[in-house]
């Protein structure tokens, strides 16, 4: 059975809680955000979990997160984890889950919005341009794919891409 939750992904930095929270307030549903719920399920930070487990011990976390979501009949706005569609088993439990909105955003604006920013494991040491670049060319043609909608972030203001996104589900909805 299909869902009727959104699912925010894109890179870290794209602004899936941040636009998630807005889209949730108005349509009146909870924002689940995929990291935040497994910090409060481990009682630590992701950058703690990362040094302490390695990424892989994360990205499981992550598949059982959506498993619980999945059981979960309550409509949502889900904010996942810029990494958490890599992982190939979640890519079909995402789409169970509901709509995939991809938020696309440039590496440039992602090292603006991250200016700052040390709580992301992925980015520490060294030149966070360079990584932030290698890694969308791992993950952006993977986020391309199991899209439903691409909304592109760039020069948008919040309301801007809710609106856009609302639209676009609407449309989308209407259509099936």
């Amino acid at each position: 059975m299909m869902n009727d939750n959104i699912i925010l992904i894109g890179f870290m930095g794209s602004g899936k809680t941040f636009i998630g929270k807005n889209l949730a307030a108005q349509w009146e549903v909870e924002l689940l955000d995929t990291d935040s719920y497994i910090e409060q399920q481990k009682g630590c930070t992701i950058a703690e979990i990362f040094a302490a487990e390695g990424e892989t011990s994360f990205r499981q976390l992550e598949t059982a997160c959506l498993e619980a979501l999945l059981a979960d009949q309550q409509k949502k706005v889900i904010a996942t984890g810029g990494g958490l569609p890599m992982t190939a088993a979640n890519r079909p439990r995402l789409r169970q889950l509901g709509t995939i909105v991809y938020l696309q955003t440039s590496s440039a604006e992602v090292m603006r919005r991250l200016r700052g920013d040390n709580t992301r494991p992925l980015l520490k040491g060294g030149d966070t341009l360079n990584k932030i670049e290698q890694l969308m060319k791992q993950r952006i043609p993977v986020y391309e794919q199991i899209a439903d909608i691409i909304i592109n972030t760039e020069g948008k203001g919040q309301a801007a891409i809710t609106e856009a996104i609302i639209t676009a589900v609407t449309e989308k909805h209407r259509k099936t």
